[in-house]
């Protein structure tokens, strides 16, 4: 499953224990809230993808202003992420 990062602000993924069920949990750093899971961390990144556009469209409806995201630097020699702007 291919999923282009670079459409997507900053986030952050890790293994979820056992415990917690398995597989990866995305967050946002930038977007208080709004993180999702999948079994790999691809399916985590769709499934993350998914939720940043809900949690967008909820601000949206709600009346309230989406927090400013960080940009995302890559490098567009070899597609690595480089870092991101404060």
């Amino acid at each position: 499953m291919a999923t282009d990062l670079k459409n997507l602000p900053r986030f952050e993924t890790r293994p979820l224990s056992e415990e917690d069920g398995g597989g990866y949990l995305i967050e946002f750093p930038d977007f208080p809230g709004c993180i999702a899971d999948g079994e790999t961390p691809e399916e985590a990144i769709a499934q993350g993808r998914d939720a940043l556009v809900s949690h967008l469209r909820t601000l949206e409806e709600l009346g309230r202003a989406a927090p400013k995201a960080r940009e995302v630097v890559w490098d567009d020699a070899d597609g690595r992420l480089v870092g991101a702007s404060e």
